[in-house]
């Protein structure tokens, strides 16, 4: 399952507190740090580990590195990324909270691979800006350079209960072809939702049988296997 939500300034704190760095109290799971992703990310100097302040300035439409302000109109934009929250089903998380490492491991890195296959699609096809192509024009959607994301892995849901999930945290900042940033034609997303649902589903299928396959069932894990290969998985 894949699906995407706005996501309002000051709203990443949420994310940043699952994580040690980021506990403001002791208790609760602990979720593995966030990763940059996306094509753009590299132009900012972003990569590997997110760190809450480079998050923060990026929301903000801020260069992490430089500090210099990407933007200048990105204050007026209410939306500071666009959250692409992408769901295993059910007895994938329940594979992955009860079986044993190796399987968990495979299972976590399958999701991850969909999970980036999608986000690549998505980013291919929807990443897009508006610019206008003369003074008093109207502007027009153009494709931008890429996405600056951040993925942050959740392992259960907020009740909690088993429940693999990531979520993507895209910046609503790109570069476009004249090299200006400025904040994403959301439209793009919205209109290639349902193929990178699909990709991400299917590809995770595909991990799955790939990593797992009909002879590496957990031990004691009979019945969860059947219930995913029942449900497709």
């Amino acid at each position: 399952m894949l699906s995407v939500a706005k996501l309002a300034r000051g709203r990443e704190g949420y994310y940043l507190a699952t994580l040690a760095s980021g506990r403001e109290q002791t208790g609760g799971l602990i979720e593995p740090d966030g990763r940059w992703l996306g094509g753009a990310a590299a132009a900012l100097g972003l990569s590997g580990t997110v760190e809450g302040a480079a998050l923060r300035a990026l929301f903000s439409g801020v260069d992490p590195t430089t500090g210099e302000l990407l933007a200048h109109r990105h204050a007026r934009v209410r939306v500071a990324a666009y959250d692409c929250t992408y769901s295993t089903p059910k007895s994938v998380s329940l594979l992955h909270a009860l079986g044993p490492k190796d399987v968990r491991d495979h299972v976590r890195a399958g999701h991850e691979e969909a999970a980036e296959a999608a986000l690549g699609y998505l980013e291919r096809r929807g990443a897009r800006v508006r610019r206008s192509p003369s003074r008093g024009e109207p502007t027009e959607s153009v494709p931008a350079s890429g996405f600056v994301a951040a993925a942050f892995l959740h392992r259960t849901s907020r009740a909690p209960d088993p429940h693999l999930h990531s979520h993507v945290l895209v910046a609503n900042l790109a570069q476009g072809p004249d090299g200006r940033w400025s904040a994403l034609d959301g439209r793009g997303i919205y209109l290639e939702l349902g193929a990178a649902r699909d990709l991400y589903e299917t590809q995770l299928r595909s991990e799955l049988t790939r990593r797992l396959g009909e002879s590496e069932r957990p031990a004691g894990g009979h019945e969860i296997g059947e219930r995913a290969q029942f449900q497709g998985y």
